[in-house]
């Protein structure tokens, strides 16, 4: 017998996460130009943000927020 398969789980971050959009300009480690795009959310952990292109986890980055 299934016991409810579809049960939402519940999210374990130690921060809350909330969803904004932000301008930011960011270089990848060893890369001699940089990117510009938006986060998706932030928390007082980090934030997430989608690119166009793979950036394999553990790769250094240069952040900054333009004016």
């Amino acid at each position: 017998m299934c016991k409810n398969l579809f049960k939402k789980q519940r999210d374990k971050r130690k921060y809350p996460r909330h969803p904004v959009e932000i301008a930011i300009d960011y270089k990848i480690s060893g890369e001699s130009s940089g990117k510009k795009d938006f986060t998706q959310n932030i928390s007082y952990g980090g934030l997430c943000f989608q690119t166009q292109s793979f950036i394999a986890p553990g790769t250094q980055l240069t952040l900054s927020f333009p004016s």
